[in-house]
Formats: structure tokens, sequence, C-alpha cells
């Protein structure tokens, strides 16, 4: 900001007091007239909703009496049209009367030509059948007359709480703006009653033009639908400013009187003496202003553009400028010999620099690992291309930023002195990578600087981690397969009638195991296809004769581990069926069928046309390897079912 700028805002300051009086007088006049207009806005539009009040609730009480009608209950469309009629006459403010069946089917009128006219799709129609109340429509056009009216809508009620009918009574709004005239108003002020849908439907003075008109475009309409009741300032539909008061009225929601009222004039006087004041103000302001100019350009703008021209000779790289210290106020004097000094300090500081900087860049950028050098407060000052590479930012992009952008840690854990501390780097990319750090510290006049050398140790880390997995794993397979072992000699030493059949058992299940392993070693490990694993224990028993082996169904990817217990339990159901079930016989039959359900493998093995079948006394080592494995190894599920046709047995295995 400009000196002679700085000077005026001065000048301003010393004036804003007066000017501050003076608005604050204006203000405080203004807003007593207005709230006094305010207040007066409000209280008519008061005591024109409680006029409007007493209005509908004559209308309610009128509507209340014709729903009692015997004629109106029992829907008799004669006596109804002649009571109705009566009506019209007796109360002649009426525009129209009339019942209308539940359906919405007016069946009776006080005017003539009523059958069949439908009032099913009125709002205020439903609105009276569904609660069972007074309803009011807003704005609408008569179906009879074709004049616009307001409605109102009443049920009868019979003694159950049931709609019989509804009873429709229709005010001319011509008559409603004759009501409001009678609310006593100022010059110049206006009374309105608007609707919830913000229609204009009676005013005084009378408008006959803007009835039935959509007032939104007015800025109180927007404020009285949204806050019900209040005071805006605003321009009426006539143009005119005025201080609208609005309040609904009690009988209905969606009914609004406003009053508005000309405030133009009540403020003109307050205005006039405010202006007068405000002038002589601000001449004696300008006045000042103008010393103000004239003064600062002698005892302070001239002195200070020496500064100026010598700190421009800096900024071009001259710090042998000086300015001169034999001109202006003793203040400005003693800040030239600051500057100075101060010029002074900074050459010499930019030599030792230039220095310490050349040195430093002579060591970091011929070293093979990555350079960081930044202050105590984290600031990186240097990094070597080796540092570039790492990273993947510019000099200029690392030079000035925080040390933790690169590494992010504590910055007391960053100037820990110390070699070969692992820690986490993180790339321009955002892509992280572990590395060792190793941190020096050095003094550069009497200020601390750290050096930090990294070397990125991903790959050393990637083959420590493939160690461990690898030997963790080869553990845990041992150990599954030593178990698996452990088991099945066992139990199989306790089902085997001699050693013969003993060992002639056990061959035969670590043989399955043996090809479900090698079903795994084909693919890493990584799994085995389920039909290549039924397959596998199944191919010694298919024979000339494919027929009598069937596998149908899904062919999924299974899991080292549901492979394995999978290809054990089939081992277990081939072996019975060759020895005692369908396979022991040429007309046997086996068919396997698979499916996927949701994340479940479901398996059927189903056997027909062997031996007839015969529940075991007690279930030996395949029972148990079917159904106890399949539920503690997999949480899965099995069944076997010994029917006299062929054994049967149904697996649930989730695949997860």
């Amino acid at each position: 900001m400009k000196l002679s700028l700085r000077l005026l805002i001065l000048v301003l300051i010393a004036a804003l007091p007066v000017l501050a009086l003076q608005v604050y007088g204006l203000v405080d006049d203004r807003e007593q007239r207005k709230a006094a207009i305010a207040k007066q806005a409000m209280d008519l539009a008061r005591l024109a909703a409680a006029q409007q009040d007493q209005f509908i609730e004559g209308a309610r009480s009128l509507l209340a009496a014709a729903a009692q009608l015997p004629e109106v209950k029992d829907r008799n469309a004669p006596e109804c049209d002649r009571r109705m009629a009566e009506l019209l006459v007796q109360f002649p403010t009426v525009a129209g009367i009339g019942a209308v069946a539940p359906d919405g089917v007016q069946f009776c009128s006080g005017l003539t030509e009523s059958a069949g006219i439908s009032l099913a799709n009125r709002s205020y129609f439903r609105q009276a059948l569904q609660n069972k109340s007074l309803a009011i429509s807003g704005y609408i056009i008569g179906r009879q007359t074709g004049r616009p009216h307001l409605n109102f809508a009443y049920p009868a009620l019979d003694t159950d709480g049931e709609v019989q009918a509804v009873v429709v009574l229709a005010f001319s709004l011509g008559r409603l703006s004759a009501n409001l005239s009678a609310t006593p108003l100022p010059s110049g002020g206006t009374i309105s009653l608007v609707d919830g849908a913000g229609v204009l439907l009676a005013r005084a003075p009378p408008a006959p033009e803007w009835i039935g008109r959509q007032v939104r475009e007015a800025g109180f309409a927007q404020t009285m639908l949204s806050q019900r009741q209040g005071v805006l300032e605003a321009e009426g539909l006539d143009g005119t400013p005025r201080l609208h008061g609005f309040a609904p009225l009690l009988a209905s929601a969606d009914l609004f009187a406003v009053v508005g009222l000309p405030w133009r004039e009540a403020y003109a006087a307050a205005d006039r003496q405010f202006w007068q004041e405000t002038s002589w103000t601000l001449l004696a302001f300008a006045l000042a202003a103008i010393a103000a100019l004239i003064g600062g350009e002698v005892w302070i703008l001239r002195p200070v553009a020496g500064l100026q021209r010598v700190v421009r000779r800096m900024e071009g790289g001259d710090l042998s400028a000086r300015a001169r210290t034999d001109r202006g106020s003793p203040e400005l004097r003693r800040l030239a010999a600051s500057f100075n000094e101060m010029t002074s300090a900074l050459r010499k500081r930019q030599a030792d620099l230039e220095g310490s900087e050349a040195r430093f860049r002579a060591v970091v950028e011929t070293a093979a690992d990555g350079i960081i050098t930044f202050n105590a407060q984290g600031i990186i000052e240097g990094v070597n291309p080796e540092a570039e590479r790492l990273f993947g930012y510019r000099p200029d992009e690392m030079i000035g930023q925080r040390f933790d952008t690169l590494m992010p840690q504590p910055l007391s854990q960053a100037t820990v002195v110390g070699i070969g501390r692992e820690v986490t780097g993180r790339r321009k990319d955002g892509t992280v990578f572990p590395v060792s750090l190793s941190t020096g510290e050095f003094d550069l006049d009497g200020e601390r600087f750290f050096t930090g050398i990294v070397h990125d140790v991903t790959e050393r880390k990637r083959a420590d981690e493939r160690q461990r997995l690898l030997t963790a794993e080869v553990d845990h397979r041992a150990k599954n397969l030593l178990a698996s072992v452990q088991a099945m000699v066992l139990l199989t030493k306790r089902d085997a009638g001699s050693v013969d059949d003993f060992v002639a058992t056990l061959i035969g299940r670590l043989q399955a195991l043996a090809r479900a392993h090698d079903l795994l070693a084909r693919d890493k490990w990584t799994g085995a296809r389920l039909h290549a694993v039924i397959g596998s224990e199944l191919q010694a028993y298919s024979g000339a004769d494919d027929g009598r082996l069937t596998v149908t169904g899904d062919d999924v990817r299974l899991g080292p581990r549901v492979a394995q217990t999978l290809s054990l339990a089939l081992h277990e159901l081939a072996t019975n069926a060759a020895k005692y079930g369908a396979l022991s016989v040429p007309a046997g039959r086996v068919a396997v069928a698979t499916a996927v359900e949701g994340q479940e493998l479901v398996l059927s093995w189903v056997e027909s046309g062997g031996p007839e079948v015969t529940p075991p006394k007690q279930r030996g080592f395949g029972s148990i390897v079917i159904e106890r494995s399949i539920a503690h190894e997999l949480g899965g599920s099995a069944k076997l079912d010994f029917e006299r046709g062929g054994l049967r047995c149904h697996m649930r295995v989730p695949l997860s």
C-alpha cells in the first residue's frame, strides 16, 4: 500500500467519529420511524386476519348447519336443491352452495344445472374428506359460474363418524375485497388477502385486474410463505415501496392478510438533514486530505523514495548500495543508518554462504547414495542427483519442503545422529519404500544442519520376506501332512482285519494324498480344478466302460486345503464302492454331480445297481474322513445315507 494512501486513511480515521455520529443519528431516526410503521403494519395485518377469521367462522357455522340437514345426509337431490336455493336467498353474500357425494359428484345445488359436476380432483374437497373438517380452496374458478371464488368444504358425518356428503360453499372474491375495505388504512396503504399458493384473492383499495395473479414476483411474497408472520420492506405489485406486515388467518393456515404502508415520506426529512451535515463533513475531510498529501510529500515521501532506490539496487544484486543519512526527519535518518548496517551484514553472509555451498555441493554430487541436507526445522536445503532418482522429484520440488515429505516421521527421529536406521520413504507418486537412513550433524555460523544419507533397501526386504514366507509355508505343510498320516495310521490300524489289509488300505490312502499333492504341485500350490481332483481319484475304476462313472456339473478352482480334504474323502468313497458298493459288480453305477450355490460347493455322490446296502455297525476311518474332516477342516457339512439301493453322500463346502 502506498504511503500517500496510508496518509489519506489516517485523515479518514480522524473524520470517521464525526461521520459515524451523523450516520448513527440518521439510522436511529430512520429505524424509529421504520419501527413505528412496521408495528402499525403488523397490527393492521393481525386486525385484518382477525376480521377474515370472523368471516370464515360465519361460513363454517353456515356449512355446519347445512351439513346436518336430512336432505344432505340422505342425498335427497330434489329436496336438497330446494333447501340450498332457500339458503342462497337467506344469505345473499354467498355466491353458491351445494352438496357433493363422497365420490366427488355433486348431487344438489342452490343454482340450476348442477347435477353431474365432479369435484373429485379438487384438493380442498379431498382435504375435507380426509381430515373430516373444514377445508378452504384458495383461488379457484367455479365450474358452474365460471367466475373466481373462494370455496369452503365441510363434511356431513353419520353417527359412526363416516362422511355421507360434503357441503360446498362459494364466496365471490369481490365480496372479500369489500370486506377488506372495512379495515381503516393510512394514506397510500393497501390490504390484501393471499392464499398459500401466492395468489391474490382480494385487495383494498380494489384492483380487479390483479385478482387471481401470482404475487411471487413481489419481494414480500416469498418471505410470507416461508416465515408465516412478520414485516418486510419491498415493492408491491403496483411498484410502490412499502413496509408489508403479514399474518396468517387462524381459521386457515393457507390464507394470509397482508398490509402495506408507504415509508419514503417518513424518511424524507431525516435524509435531508443527514445529507446537509454529511456534505460539510466531507468538505472538511477533503481539505484535511490535501494538507496531509502536501506535508507527506515534503517530509516523508521524498526521503522514503531515496530508500526505495537503494532497495531496487539491492534487488539487482548490488549489495554495495547505501542510503543517504543526511536528510529527512531524525526517525528516517536512523532508519537509513540501520538499513546500511543490514546491507553490510547481508553482503558478508552471502559470501560465506557461497563458499559453504560450493564445499557441500562437491561432496554430495559424487555420492552413490541419496544425500539430503536439512536444517533444524526440518526444511530441506539441498539434495544430490541420487536423491532425485530415489524419490522422483526435481531439485526445485524438494528444496524448501519439509523433510517428512520424503520420509514421514517425526523431526525428532530424523535428527537422531546414527548409522543404518530403517525408515519409510515416500516417492512423488505416493508409493512408499523401505530405506536405510544415516544422519550426520554439522554447524554453520551457529546454526545446526543435518545430512541424511539414504539407501534403498527394497530388494533386501523383499528377499527377507520371501525367505520368511517360504520357511513358514514349509513348516505349516509338513505339520499338516504328518498330522494327516498319523491319523491315517491310527484309524486304519483300528479298522484293518489283518496286516496285509492294513498295509494295502494305508498305501491307498497315502496314494490319494499324494495324487492331491501332485495336482497342487502342478500349479505351484495355488489350487486345483474340482473335476481334475475327482478324475484323479476315480480313474483307477473307470476301465473300458466309461458309463459306470459319470461326473457332471460346475467345475471350479479349489484352494489347496479344500483340494486335499476332498481328494481324501473321494478316495474313501471310491474305495468303499469298489469293495462293497456299486463298483464291486459290473452293473453298478456311480454318479458325481457338482454345483456352485452362492459361495458354497455342493457335491453329490450317488451309487446304484450295486449290492443291497446295510448301515455299518461301527463307523470307520472312511466315515470320519468324509463327515468330520469336511466339517472340521473346511467348515462345511457331509451326510452319508445308507439306502438299500445304494450309498448316497451329500457335501456342502464353503469356497471362500
